[in-house]
C-alpha cells in the first residue's frame, strides 16, 4: 500500500522524504496535504515556477545572477557546488511551491519541513475533524532565528479585477489561497481582497555570508469559483475567470524617502511580491543604514507587507464610511425594507469576521518579530529611520483594533435600523389589516341591507298582487323596512357581546365604534 505522505504530498523519493515522514509525528500537517487546496483542485506540482539569485555587490545593491523556470535546472545549479558564494550575502526569490523544489531547497539548506507547509496552508480554519489547516504554535515558539530559521508572513492584496464577479465563492486559480469580495449597496464590487503569503528562511554560514530563501505566491490571473450543475444538485462544477487585475487605487505608496525617489526615480509594479522584493533589493538596497547587512530581505519585505495591510486599511475604511453614510442624514428610513437591512447585516458580519482575521494575522507577524503589542510610541518619531518597522507594525494593530471597534458599532446600528423597519413593516401590516376590516364591514352592511330585501322578494314573488306595479306592492315594503332594522339590530347585538369581553363602556360608545367602522371613520374615543 502507498505511504499516504507519496500520495498528497508526491515528495521524490529520498532522505528528505524519509525526514518529511518521521516529523510529521512532531506535525501532523506533514502527513497530509491541506484538503481544501487537494478540492479546490489547486495544481500541485504549479504549472509555472519563477527562481530567481540575487547576490549583493560592491555597489551595496544585490544584481542577479541567475534565474530559472524549471526546477531541475535549478538543482543542477545547487548541485554544482558553486552556486553560492558563502562569504556574500545571498537571496533566493522563488514563486510557486512544489514537491521537487520543496525537496531541492530542502535538502540542500537543510530546512525544517514545517517551514514549507506554513507556506502550502491555504485553509484559516475548518470544524472538520479530519482537516488540519493553518494553525500556530505557542508564542514561545515563533520568535524568528531565536527559536526557528524561518517566517511566514500572512498578508492581503487589495486588487481591482475589472470584471464582474460570479459570486462570493472564490480562490486563486494558481495558489488556492482565498479571494474576498465585497458587496456594495447589493452589488458585488470589482475590487477583491487577495490572501497572500510569504515565507523566508535564513541560512548564515561560518564564512561570514548568508542564503535567503524567499518563497512567494504568484500574482492574481485566474479566479476559480465553484458553481452547482442545477439548483437540486450536490454536485459542484469548477469554473475559471480570467482576470487583469490592478491595485488598488494605484497600489501602496513607496516606503523609501523621498530624496532617494528623487535620485532613483522608479517604482515597484506591485503586482507581485516577487517583483517587488525583487525591485528594492536592486534598486534601493544601497540606500539602508547598513547596505552590507543580512537584513536587508527581511526588511524590505516587512515594509511591503506592511504597505499592503496600509492599502487594506484604506479599503476597508472606505467600505465602513460607505455603510455609515447610507444610515446618516435621513429624514426617514422608509426605503430600508426588512430584506434591505438583513443584507447589509450581512455584509457587516462578513466585515467584521475579516477585521478579526486582519488583527490576528497582525498580531501573529509581531509575535514571531518580536514585536511588542503596545501603541505606537510617537514621541521620537524623527529619531526613526526609515527602515524602522516596530512602529509600523504597532500603527497598523492599532488602525485595525480601531476599525474593528467601528464595525461592531456599526452591526449595532444595523441590528436598530432592523428593529425600526420591522416595526414599520408590522405597522404597516396592522394598518392593511384594519383598511380589510373596514372594507369587510361595509360589505356586510350592504349584505345585511341586500340579503332582506332578496329574501322578502322571494317571498312575495309567489303571488302576483305583490308584484311592482300591483295594488299591493306597499306590503313589500311594510315588511322589508322592519326585517333590515331587525337584522342589523341583531348584528349590533352580537357585535356588542364580542367587545364586551374586552371594554366595560356602555353600549351608545360601542354603537358609534360600530358605526364608525362601518363607514370606515376614525375609532370613536372610548374615555
Amino acid at each position: 500500500m502507498a505511504s499516504p505522505h507519496r500520495d498528497n504530498w508526491n515528495i521524490p523519493s529520498g532522505s528528505y522524504r524519509q525526514l518529511f515522514e518521521s516529523l510529521s509525528k512532531s506535525d501532523p500537517r506533514l502527513k497530509l496535504r491541506d484538503k481544501k487546496a487537494v478540492r479546490q483542485r489547486t495544481p500541485w506540482p504549479p504549472e509555472s515556477v519563477r527562481i530567481k539569485h540575487l547576490q549583493l555587490q560592491t555597489g551595496k545593491n544585490y544584481t542577479t545572477v541567475g534565474k530559472w523556470a524549471d526546477v531541475a535546472d535549478f538543482s543542477v545549479y545547487l548541485q554544482a557546488g558553486r552556486a553560492i558564494d558563502e562569504s556574500q550575502r545571498n537571496v533566493f526569490l522563488i514563486e510557486g511551491l512544489g514537491p521537487e523544489l520543496i525537496e531541492t531547497l530542502g535538502s540542500h539548506f537543510n530546512i525544517h519541513p514545517s517551514f514549507f507547509v506554513d507556506h502550502e496552508r491555504v485553509e484559516v480554519f475548518s470544524a472538520r475533524p479530519s482537516n488540519l489547516f493553518d494553525s500556530g504554535r505557542l508564542p514561545s515558539g515563533f520568535r524568528w532565528k531565536v527559536v526557528t530559521g524561518g517566517v511566514t508572513l500572512n498578508y492581503f492584496e487589495v486588487v481591482d479585477t475589472n470584471t464582474d464577479l460570479p459570486n462570493f465563492s472564490l480562490s486563486c486559480a494558481d495558489s488556492g489561497r482565498h479571494v474576498g469580495a465585497t458587496r456594495f449597496r447589493g452589488q458585488l464590487s470589482s475590487v477583491v481582497i487577495v490572501r497572500r503569503k510569504c515565507s523566508i528562511f535564513l541560512v548564515e554560514y561560518s564564512a561570514g555570508g548568508s542564503a535567503y530563501i524567499v518563497l512567494t505566491d504568484p500574482p492574481l490571473s485566474w479566479l476559480r469559483t465553484f458553481t452547482y450543475i442545477s439548483d437540486t444538485s450536490a454536485t459542484k462544477q469548477v469554473h475559471d475567470v480570467q482576470v487583469f487585475p490592478r491595485p488598488y487605487q494605484g497600489g501602496y505608496i513607496d516606503f523609501v524617502p523621498q530624496d532617494v525617489q528623487l535620485a532613483v526615480r522608479n517604482g515597484p509594479l506591485r503586482s507581485s511580491m516577487f517583483s517587488d522584493l525583487k525591485h528594492y533589493l536592486t534598486l534601493y538596497n544601497a540606500s539602508l543604514p547598513q547596505p552590507g547587512g543580512a537584513e536587508s530581505p527581511m526588511l524590505f519585505a516587512k515594509k511591503i507587507v506592511a504597505s499592503h495591510y496600509l492599502s487594506l486599511s484604506s479599503f476597508m475604511t472606505s467600505a465602513l464610511s460607505h455603510q455609515q453614510w447610507d444610515f446618516s442624514r435621513r429624514d426617514d428610513m422608509s426605503h430600508f425594507d426588512i430584506s434591505a437591512v438583513e443584507q447589509s447585516w450581512s455584509d457587516i458580519q462578513s466585515w467584521e469576521r475579516r477585521l478579526n482575521e486582519y488583527v490576528s494575522d497582525i498580531e501573529d507577524i509581531m509575535l514571531k518579530l518580536g514585536i511588542p503589542f503596545q501603541e505606537p510610541d510617537t514621541s521620537h518619531m524623527s529619531m526613526l529611520s526609515w527602515s524602522e518597522s516596530v512602529v509600523d507594525f504597532q500603527f497598523l494593530r492599532y488602525q485595525f483594533h480601531t476599525l474593528l471597534h467601528r464595525a461592531e458599532q456599526i452591526n449595532g446600528a444595523t441590528l436598530g435600523l432592523a428593529s425600526m423597519a420591522g416595526n414599520r413593516q408590522g405597522h404597516q401590516e396592522q394598518q392593511r389589516s384594519l383598511r380589510e376590516s373596514q372594507r369587510m364591514r361595509a360589505l356586510t352592511l350592504v349584505g345585511l341591507v341586500f340579503i332582506p330585501l332578496a329574501y322578502t322578494a322571494t317571498l312575495f314573488s309567489m303571488n302576483e298582487k305583490y308584484m311592482p306595479g300591483a295594488g299591493h306592492f306597499w306590503i313589500y315594503f311594510s315588511v322589508s323596512v322592519p326585517l333590515i332594522i331587525a337584522v342589523i339590530l341583531g348584528y349590533l347585538i352580537l357585535d356588542w357581546a364580542y367587545y364586551s369581553k374586552e371594554s366595560s363602556h356602555g353600549g351608545s360608545c360601542l354603537s358609534r365604534r360600530s358605526f364608525a367602522g362601518f363607514y370606515g371613520g376614525k375609532k370613536a374615543n372610548t374615555e
